[in-house]
């Protein structure tokens, strides 16, 4: 049997056991995005084989990921691009004030 999400996706989309998006990591993807949507056109964004979602984008000389897990959680990094600046994962429970605070901090506010 296979297994579906809300959406209707299924797991196993990449033939390697990867789980379908969860609702969890809509949900705060929607939320971000909502909150700068000046960037919209910025993000390359992808499924994970975890069940989340996962931008990428580049802006200020920075390559960053902002990854959404499956529970809706929220991690940031990024590499400097002709540098050798890195900014270590950061993890955040939800799209809140510090994750917000920390994304401007890096990126600026669009």
């Amino acid at each position: 049997m296979v297994r579906r999400n809300q959406a209707g996706q299924s797991d196993d989309w990449n033939g390697e056991g990867a789980r379908a998006i969860q609702g969890p990591a809509v949900c705060a993807a929607e939320r971000f995005l909502s909150k700068r949507p000046s960037l919209c056109g910025a993000y390359r964004i992808f499924p994970t084989e975890e069940g989340g979602i996962l931008f990428e984008f580049e802006i200020n000389d920075w390559d960053f990921s902002v990854a959404f897990a499956s529970d809706g959680s929220v991690e940031m990094y990024g590499i400097q691009i002709d540098g050798t600046g890195e900014m270590d994962p950061v993890r955040f429970g939800e799209i809140e004030d510090d994750f917000m605070k920390e994304f401007d901090d890096r990126v600026g506010r669009q």
